[in-house]
């Protein structure tokens, strides 16, 4: 409210829940951003007081009275209107976009040593950036992985991010004998399955190493780090998570989308034909990096230009 009083601004917008709610409450002409289904959240945790308390008394009650909400894709459109009864002509969906000139330029910082970087290019790097909690999937992807591990030697994964699912995922991993380090220097003197790298403020000169990015999200409004991965030209296995990753997806044959990965045999050979036809690609084209038409969408200034639209329309 004091920031209100202070700017005295004729709209305010807001993004994420809290800040939502906040923005609604304090008056004025609110636009709010919604970047996630919320209601999933809902269902994912439902012995959760706090989402359950956010959820029924402020979320449910307020973003209805938004002057325009902002989705970041048309899965979360429809959430909006259906568990939060927000009047269709109120959203407007508007896409998330890369800063395509930061990514690169963070992607040439070089503090994986030479002789590291060597070692991965001997291999094919699977990877994936993700918070290590359980809607991501990063469990069951371990599972996976255990089983293209028992046909392949020439594969490392790398994890890049941290969370709550941790040490149910290294508990796993020992079950399967897979091995694993949090010491990217270790595989100048050995050869491990995964390599866990944490929580990075720059994850980009990993990603540019991914040569197959993975993700196996229960759920995403807008899957960032799938455009980050094609811009830095990696190759794409995602479980369907939202529908934005049909957009990206378009008419590019790198990019697989599944229903998804929950150690099921349905499951398993769907994913690891899928897994075939996209290992064959790295193989036969000599890990050469992906050029995906469609990006440019995405690119910072395209969708600024959308969004200066939505704000003074």
């Amino acid at each position: 409210m004091l920031i209100k009083l202070r700017y005295k601004n004729d709209i305010f917008l807001s993004f994420l829940t809290i800040p939502n709610i906040v923005n609604i409450l304090t008056g004025g002409i609110c636009y709010i951003s919604v970047r996630s289904i919320e209601s999933f959240y809902l269902n994912f945790y439902p012995n959760s007081l706090s989402i359950k308390f956010f959820d029924t008394f402020f979320s449910k009650k307020l973003f209805k009275l938004a002057k325009k909400v902002i989705a970041v894709s048309d899965n979360c459109k429809d959430d909006l209107i259906k568990n939060y009864f927000v009047k269709p002509e109120k959203i407007f969906v508007l896409p998330n976009f890369i800063d395509e000139n930061r990514i690169l330029k963070l992607s040439h910082e070089n503090y994986i040593k030479k002789n590291i970087q060597d070692k991965f290019n001997e291999k094919i790097i699977l990877g994936t950036i993700s918070r290590l909690a359980p809607y991501k999937g990063i469990y069951e992807l371990v599972h996976f992985y255990s089983k293209l591990k028992t046909k392949l030697n020439n594969l490392i994964l790398i994890i890049v991010g941290d969370g709550e699912d941790r040490e149910r995922i290294l508990s796993l991993c020992k079950s399967l004998n897979l091995s694993y380090t949090f010491n990217i220097n270790d595989f100048d003197k050995s050869n491990y399955d995964i390599y866990f790298a944490g929580s990075q403020k720059n994850p980009y000169p990993y990603l540019k190493n991914f040569d197959i990015f993975i993700t196996n999200s229960y759920i995403e409004g807008f899957p960032n780090t799938v455009l980050e991965a094609m811009f830095l030209g990696c190759r794409i296995i995602s479980s369907d998570s939202t529908d934005v990753l049909y957009k990206l997806k378009d008419i590019n044959e790198n990019f697989e989308i599944l229903p998804r990965y929950d150690s099921s045999d349905e499951k398993t050979e769907l994913w690891l034909k899928a897994f075939d036809k996209i290992y064959n690609d790295v193989i036969l084209n000599n890990k050469q990096r992906v050029k995906y038409p469609n990006l440019q969408n995405y690119y910072m200034n395209n969708v600024l230009k959308k969004w200066k639209e939505c704000l003074l329309s």
